[in-house]
């Protein structure tokens, strides 16, 4: 969790990227508590208050831009995005197989050129039931 200094608010630890969504609403608040209400100032305060690694990720996130014409609450938006939870990879299978199903059309049962067979349970349950195969 995100933890106060002297100076207010320790540096965005990048090795817990789980933590981001409360790291940014700590430092709304210490935005409000420093009066800091101007965007450019906002950012300026967020860029330079921040660790090293937290300011290259942000440089390599919004490049090929200068990170002084990236607005404040962009940066923001694109570290979320960047550090929030990624979805299941089984969700992104699913989405594949459904939309693989839509282009594959098969025949319909009764257009089949053959009798299919019967499974072995099949057959067991029909023979057990009523005594024929």
């Amino acid at each position: 969790m995100t933890a106060a200094t002297a100076e207010g608010l320790e540096p965005f630890d990048i090795a817990h990227p789980e933590v981001w969504d409360d790291y940014a609403q700590c430092f709304h608040f210490f935005l409000e508590a420093h009066d800091i209400a101007d965007a450019g100032k906002k950012r300026s305060t967020f860029l330079s208050r921040g660790s090293p690694a937290t300011f290259h990720l942000v440089k390599v996130l919004m490049a090929p831009a200068q990170l002084k014409d990236i607005p404040f609450e962009t940066i923001l938006a694109s570290l979320r995005d960047h550090l929030g939870p990624k979805p299941p990879e089984l969700a992104g299978d699913a989405k594949s197989t459904a939309a693989t199903r839509h282009r594959v059309s098969l025949p319909p049962p009764a257009s089949l050129p053959f009798e299919p067979r019967r499974s072995t349970a099949t057959s067991m349950t029909s023979t057990l039931r009523y005594g024929t195969d």
